[in-house]
């Protein structure tokens, strides 16, 4: 994943890179502030030419949303926290969700949001917009 995003950080100069969790919650589980760590390591701003690897202002996003302690740790940082929701449960004609056989509800994906695709943020709504 590293070199992925510095492969992207490279074809995109002056932009930065956001990482997305992808049918999930970003930020759940027992290891988020290491975790933040890493995506502000990978994806923030470096915080000073003389401090090597301590960066700032990460961007991340979930298309479940962000797990509200995760976006705390975010904002300290000074980076942001974007619920894409871009995932919604299917209904039926009855407006009830449509199980699959697991009894769990089928998601459907209302837009992607590809590796690479270059989006502008609002960064007071905190709403992605596509630059095309």
């Amino acid at each position: 994943a590293q070199a992925e995003i510095n492969a992207l950080k490279l074809q995109h100069p002056g932009k930065q890179v956001m990482l997305v969790a992808e049918k999930g919650t970003m930020g759940v589980g027992s290891s988020r502030m290491s975790g933040v760590n890493n995506v502000a390591l990978w994806t923030g701003k470096q915080a000073s030419k003389y401090v090597p690897f301590v960066n700032i202002a990460p961007i991340v996003a979930g298309t479940n949303g962000i797990s509200p302690i995760f976006q705390t740790t975010v904002g300290v940082t000074g980076g942001i926290g974007i619920d894409l929701k871009n995932w919604v449960r299917k209904t039926g004609g009855d407006g009830s969700p449509i199980l699959n056989n697991d009894g769990n509800p089928v998601l459907e994906q209302k837009y992607a949001v590809d590796t690479g695709t270059v989006l502008k943020i609002n960064t007071r709504t905190k709403k992605l917009y596509d630059e095309t």
